[in-house]
């Protein structure tokens, strides 16, 4: 399992240039991927009243709902400040571009106004990840390890995890998620006196 350390992200969120037609809308789907743990067929099938009650009016849970969620296993996830102000901020500029910001509008539109599929997405972040020159391989699925990776680090609570991940056993979890990470290794060697 690969993942981004707090640098990585920051270094993948800041690749897209935000002069750039969809600079925005691009720095935000890498942020609510790291900062919700979705799937990207789930994030591809986000429409606009899945995060918000109006343009202005944040939803304070993100309901997935069973139908757009892998096995037909939803889950609700805290829409924590922070993901709040991603959220804001991409609904600003899917109004400012002229994109639909109706409660059955995609979230992620593309020129034509239409949803964003998988294979658009992991296009764009193969892209951004060629361009921030980075020395592993980053997925949609890569913020979605690295969501859960910091997670299970400052909480060290796997059940909680499989809840946010829609994991059905806690087995899996603790199978991908509970182990070292070379940081966490160094660390402990530098305890040794």
């Amino acid at each position: 399992m690969k993942s981004l350390n707090y640098h990585q992200v920051g270094k993948m969120v800041a690749t897209p240039q935000e002069r750039s037609p969809f600079g925005v809308r691009d720095r935000c789907l890498m942020e609510i991927f790291y900062l919700t743990g979705l799937r990207v067929y789930e994030m591809s099938m986000l429409d606009v009243g899945h995060v918000a009650r109006r343009t202005d009016e944040i939803r304070e849970l993100l309901d997935m709902q069973a139908v757009i969620c892998k096995y037909s296993r939803g889950r609700v996830i805290p829409i924590t400040a922070q993901l709040r102000e991603v959220l804001i901020e991409l609904l600003v500029f899917n109004k400012r571009r002229g994109f639909s910001t109706e409660q059955n509008a995609p979230l992620f539109q593309n020129r034509y106004h239409c949803r964003l599929n998988v294979r658009a997405i992991q296009r764009l972040i193969k892209q951004y990840r060629e361009e921030a020159d980075m020395d592993i391989a980053v997925t949609p699925h890569t913020f979605r390890h690295s969501f859960a990776a910091e997670l299970l680090r400052n909480t060290g609570n796997s059940h909680t995890l499989k809840i946010l991940l829609g994991h059905a056993d806690l087995k899996t979890t603790d199978a991908i998620y509970s182990h070292a990470y070379p940081e966490d290794l160094k660390k402990a060697m530098e305890t040794i006196t």
